[in-house]
């Protein structure tokens, strides 16, 4: 462990942060954030005040040097939602991650249930200033709780978290191999992962969160809690089954009426009316714009 008030070790470590910075990097995760200080947290005899976060976000200088395009850089920190985690406070000072929100999804995937009501809420007192996922590297390699996800089980959950207005969603790049299975042997450290990031679905959903900013958000469950509708404004939305057969989907939407072809599974969908109507296949996802 270090003394992360030192200002010597600060100065140390911030020479290292800009020389990363110089290097290309435009961005960090702060591993297990919330045990270093806040600034009102109890202040060590050896140390004069807590100024870890207000130094390496940028918003003080540590012997003359400070932390270089700091208004430009995406920091967060790994604050997991156990104990005494502050994330409200934490979350003033950069996103957090939203870890419980991640096992309710997770839970919600393998019940084959995705409650609108249930599911809308973060679950965490900094939202929106989150870091969202559908598992993370701890959930998938050190404890396994979510290696028994299927890749489509991930696909939908990243469907709910990146259609949405609010978070920054992170994607874990499982090994290759064999699905729902914890470490299936393909892979060696420092090699590439496995191809799912690249899914027609996922890369639908990732143009159609862009496509989406700066619209509201609606929840809203098909004819039973295994198909979810992630409404954005009236401009678009996407639609996760999560059963095991084909629904039939139809939800009001103000867009130009006609046929729409979805943007993932090309599915046919007829809107009259400010009615739009389909039927979406069993296990798959639906982005309508």
């Amino acid at each position: 462990d270090v003394n992360t008030e030192n200002p010597l070790f600060q100065e140390y470590f911030m020479n290292y942060i800009n020389d990363l910075i110089e290097c290309g990097a435009d961005g960090f995760r702060f591993d297990t954030a919330k045990h270093i200080a806040l600034p009102d947290d109890p202040v060590d005899p050896a140390s004069k005040e807590n100024d870890f976060w207000p130094v390496f976000t940028g918003k003080k200088s540590v012997n003359g040097k400070s932390v270089k395009n700091a208004n430009e850089l995406f920091i967060y920190g790994e604050v997991l939602q156990e104990g005494a985690s502050r994330e409200d406070a934490y979350g003033k000072l950069f996103p957090v991650t939203a870890s419980n929100y991640g096992k309710l999804l997770r839970s919600a995937l393998k019940n084959e249930k995705l409650n609108a009501k249930g599911i809308v809420n973060f679950q965490n007192a900094a939202s929106p200033e989150l870091v969202t996922w559908v598992e993370s590297h701890d959930t998938y390699a050190n404890e396994g709780e979510s290696a028994y996800l299927t890749n489509f089980m991930i696909r939908a959950g990243w469907a709910v978290i990146a259609s949405r207005k609010d978070g920054t969603p992170l994607f874990f790049n499982r090994p290759k191999g064999k699905e729902a299975t914890q470490f299936p042997g393909e892979s060696k450290i420092g090699e590439t992962g496995n191809d799912e990031y690249f899914s027609p679905e996922v890369s639908a959903v990732n143009k159609f969160r862009t496509a989406m900013q700066g619209e509201n958000e609606k929840f809203i469950n098909g004819e039973n809690a295994g198909v979810l509708i992630i409404k954005r404004g009236e401009k678009g939305c996407v639609i996760i089954n999560l059963n095991s057969k084909p629904s039939a989907v139809q939800v009001e939407i103000k867009l130009p009426k006609g046929t729409y072809i979805d943007k993932a599974n090309k599915t046919k969908f007829v809107l009259k009316n400010s009615v739009l109507k389909g039927k979406i296949k069993q296990k798959s996802i639906c982005v309508v714009y």
